[in-house]
């Protein structure tokens, strides 16, 4: 890395307010798996805006120790990747344990990255492609420690259309934002374990229980899904997952609220807008006339993901066998969220029984299953 993360690891230090810089740093290099090569002189300059530099850190060596493990800078072809956001000391300070982050470092900076998906189990659609909606550089303010008042006012009219369509349209709309947001991020990090979520999120569309478990990013650890990269995404799975567990649970909670959030999430990172808003208004449009939300069946029939593709002539019609054709590339031993067949159809405390064979959808028995489940909740009350 030389030379340039050693710049990097000081220009952190610095933005922090180090009283010293560079006292108690080491230099380090690491490369991601398939990603070697040295990095490109003079790459990733304009890196540190020290005007609004971060609250002073006790202690100079403890600081160096922090920063050198939670900073990871990747050498690659054509530059270098950064991880994360520079996480800085963990310091006592007024008896409480704070992280400081250096966010400022990372606004407005240029990334060049040699980070390519591997082993993606999902597809990238060519509309995300021609969306030209990867960028190197970022232009949303970010603090892991602050909420997002994007995300405390959501769109009203937004919220509003998504109640007048099925709830699977309202999860398929959710699993097709979450693609935006971490398709815009991939030069910037690695996205395997995203893109592992969405595929197992479009099964969870046929049946909840082809996932291992709900609210699994609740109890992941947040340790490497820092700053304004990893945590935007990571946020935009917590808010996937818990659109799917409120519904499938015993609450039945509407997910409208839940996929709003994911929109504007997606809305607010993208350093053009404009793709993504033509990309809703025409799923939501298409939606509407396929899939109206019936009172009698809220949840409606299964959504492909070929639905939220504007650039496919679709039709409802072809849904079971484009279901059956998504259901035939799943793999268990290569996504790590996808349940093994056998475990799907074991009864589990909490969870819907699974009826038929795993991985295979038949549309009528999935109709026969709702008409039979609104029966039930009618009687009950």
């Amino acid at each position: 890395m030389g030379d340039l993360g050693a710049g990097l690891i000081e220009r952190g230090a610095e933005l922090a307010g180090e009283r010293q810089r560079g006292q108690g740093l080491s230099q380090r290099r690491v490369d991601p798996p398939g990603q070697p090569g040295d990095a490109v002189p003079g790459a990733g300059q304009q890196l540190a805006d020290r005007t609004n530099p971060a609250l002073e850190l006790e202690g100079v060596a403890e600081a160096g120790k922090e920063l050198e493990k939670s900073t990871e800078v990747y050498a690659a072809p054509g530059g270098f990747a950064c991880r994360t956001t520079l996480l800085m000391s963990p310091t006592r300070w007024q008896n409480a344990f704070y992280f400081y982050y250096a966010r400022e470092w990372v606004v407005g900076s240029e990334y060049s990255s040699g980070w390519r998906v591997s082993n993606m189990n999902l597809s990238v659609p060519k509309y995300l492609e021609a969306s030209n909606c990867q960028a190197n550089s970022l232009h949303h303010a970010w603090d892991d420690r602050k909420s997002l008042p994007e995300l405390e006012s959501l769109n009203e009219e937004l919220v509003a259309r998504l109640a007048g369509v099925s709830q699977r349209a309202v999860l398929a709309f959710a699993s097709g934002s979450a693609e935006w947001l971490v398709y815009r991020f991939e030069r910037l990090t690695d996205t395997t374990d995203a893109w592992d979520f969405i595929q197992t999120a479009w099964a969870m569309t046929v049946h909840p229980r082809y996932c291992v478990g709900f609210e699994f990013w609740s109890y992941e650890t947040e340790k490497g899904w820092e700053g304004p990269v990893r945590r935007p995404i990571r946020m935009a799975l917590e808010f996937l997952d818990a659109a799917f567990y409120l519904l499938t649970s015993e609450y039945h909670t509407d997910p409208t609220s839940m996929t709003a959030s994911i929109s504007a999430l997606t809305t607010y990172v993208m350093t053009d807008p404009a793709p993504y808003q033509r990309w809703v208004e025409d799923v939501l449009y298409r939606f509407e006339g396929l899939y109206p939300r019936d009172p009698r069946d809220p949840l409606g029939d299964v959504v492909p993901r070929q639905a939220v593709d504007p650039d496919v002539h679709f039709s409802a019609d072809q849904a079971e066998a484009l279901i059956n054709q998504f259901l035939a590339t799943l793999d268990h031993r290569s996504n790590r969220f996808l349940r093994d067949p056998a475990a799907i159809l074991e009864p589990f405390e909490g969870e819907e029984d699974f009826k038929g064979t795993p991985y295979v959808f038949d549309i009528d028995g999935d109709r026969t299953s709702r008409r039979g489940r609104a029966t039930g909740e009618h009687h009950h009350e």
